[in-house]
Formats: C-alpha cells, structure tokens, sequence
C-alpha cells in the first residue's frame, strides 16, 4: 500500500468476480483482520480472514454458469464407460498453482492418448476464487478424453465451496465422492474433504463405500482419495495430518480396502511421488503436477502424472517425470 495522506494507506487491485480472503500486514509482521469487513472465514492457523465479496449475486451466478458450461467439455462423462480390458488411464494431482508446469503436462498426456485421466484434488489454490477455477477448466480442456476429478482442501473448505464445486462440475453421481466402471475395473472417487469430517471417511460416505464396493465384482478396484491414509515423517509437510490424524478411522478404511479387494489406492496433497503397500493393498501418492514440491528428486520430489495400462488380468503402470522441459519415463509399478 501507498500512505495517501494523512494515516491513510491505500492500493488499488482488480478482481475478478467471486470471493475473496484477506488480512492486512502491518509492519511486514503483525496480520489482522479487517475491522469494517461484513464476513470473515476461518484460516488455517486458528484465527480468522475477512471476506468480501465482488460482483452482485446475479453476476456470480451468471459467471459460475459460464464455467460450467465450459467443464462439460471437460468431464465428457457420456464418453464414460466400455466393455474393453485393454485400456490406458492417467492419474495426476496437485496442479494448483503452476500454470506453466500443468499446461505441459495436460498436453503430453493429451498426446499419449488415454481413455481417460483422473485428479487426485488440489486444482485451485484458493476455495471459492472463480478466476482459479476458470483457468483450471480452460488449460485442462485441452484433453480430447474425459476428465475425472478428486476434491481437495484447496478446493473446498465449507459448505459454500462445496456447492460451488458442485455447480461448476458434472460428476458420475450425487455427491462428490462416486464410482463408476471401466472394462474389468471399478473405480472409487472419496472425499476427504467434508466439513463435519475431514481427514476421515466415515458416516454416510463410509455406509456408501462399503455397500459400493461389495456389490462390484470387478477383477480390478481402484480407490481415489486427496489426503493419503499414510504418510512419512522424513518426506512431504503432512505427516500426522492426513488421514493419519485419526489413526482408529485410517484403519477402519483400510480394513475395508483389505476386506473387499481394492488393488491400489491413489491419493495427492503430498507434493511428490511415493509408493507404499499395507497388506496387499498397495497406496501411491501423485502430487506433482504442479504444485510447491516438498521432498528432493531422489525422494520423489519432481513433476509427474501416472500412465496406467491395464491389459487383460495385468496392469502396468509408468512415471512420465518433466525435467527441464523434457519428459522422462519410469517404471511404476506392475499387478498381476
């Protein structure tokens, strides 16, 4: 800000319309809220941001439908669907804020040609911001296939995000979590990020997953949840903060993956890759595409997304890691 006169300190932004969180930072150290703001939202340290809101509620609206006209392309969900065993998907997650890394990313998966790609959560940075939501459909619209998506904690963070996630995006059910079939796989999209119960799965989500799972007879299962059920202490910003938080939920899930044959379980907000099996059921962290990295190159800090390939009764999988503007393929991992 610029001191205009007097105590006045001023400075001039252009937003877009939506809503927005502030504080204000005096001295470059002590934040606080803004004493006139009519709104205010719980921030991530225990305290609180003011909000304010830009456009009337007819303009927002009007905006929120121009969006969801765009995500249509997007999700594709009636090209959803085939009788097909041999069949190639892409999992990525965490894109949030790098435009540049995310639009070489979705562009080379366009070109690999899967039938589809599915992302793990974290597509935006901040709840709510219509901006961030529109540029996050327009660089993904780029791919020819349908596009299944994961809710994250940058996604939503209350009942007001929620439904503006649900407005924005068509998606194979009625709530956020929902599955859907594929050739010999059945696919599980959770969510972990419902207000009343985040970093856990249970109530009517955890009542759905298990009536879901046990009528599918699929040969292959496929879970997809943004926070992780395990995590490291010595790699990644989340350890104990994940599904980990409530160690007797974490397990009372896990169970029903053992219980019920689910073969892997895909999950982001962990900026890296990492792979890790609990009884036979084997959990891989994908967060890098896009987002702050939080682990070295060595312990799967790098930009990637996942190619799986599933041929009969073998699946495959392969890392395709962005390094200085040019790709590299790993293997992943291998089920029979």
């Amino acid at each position: 800000m610029e001191k205009r006169e007097g105590e006045l300190w001023q400075t001039t932004l252009k937003l877009a319309l939506g809503e927005y969180e502030y504080k204000f930072v005096v001295n470059g150290a002590r934040w606080v809220e803004d004493p006139n703001a009519n709104r205010f939202k719980p921030d991530h340290f225990g305290g609180r941001n003011s909000v304010i809101i830009v456009g009337s509620e007819q303009e927002i609206l009007d905006y929120v439908k121009r969006i969801k006209v765009k995500s249509l392309k997007l999700t594709k969900l009636e090209h959803l669907g085939s009788d097909d065993t041999i069949f190639t998907f892409v999992v990525l997650g965490d894109n949030r804020g790098n435009a540049q890394v995310y639009t070489r990313l979705i562009a080379k998966i366009d070109s690999l040609e899967p039938n589809f790609v599915i992302n793990s959560g974290d597509l935006i940075t901040n709840q709510g911001h219509l901006g961030e939501w529109e540029e996050f459909v327009d660089i993904s619209s780029v791919l020819s296939m349908p596009y299944l998506l994961t809710v994250g904690n940058h996604d939503v963070r209350d009942e007001e995000d929620e439904n503006i996630y649900r407005d924005l995006f068509n998606l194979p059910g009625e709530e956020i979590y929902y599955s859907f079939n594929y050739g010999n796989s059945h696919f599980v999209v959770l969510d972990s990020e419902i207000p009343s119960e985040k970093r856990k799965v249970t109530a009517k989500q955890y009542e759905w997953l298990e009536a879901d799972l046990q009528t599918s007879q699929k040969p292959f299962k496929y879970v997809f949840i943004h926070r992780p059920l395990y995590t490291r202490e010595d790699i990644g910003h989340h350890f104990r903060n994940c599904l980990d938080k409530f160690p007797s939920a974490r397990d009372s899930l896990e169970s029903l993956f053992e219980k019920y044959g689910v073969d892997i379980v895909f999950s982001g907000h962990e900026h890296l890759y990492y792979k890790y099996i609990h009884n036979n059921v084997m959990h891989i962290t994908s967060g890098g595409a896009g987002a702050p990295l939080y682990a070295s190159e060595e312990n799967g800090g790098f930009y990637h997304f996942i190619l799986v390939k599933v041929n009969g009764k073998k699946v495959a999988s392969e890392i395709y890691k962005l390094k200085d503007g040019k790709f590299t393929v790993l293997p992943s991992f291998t089920l029979n």
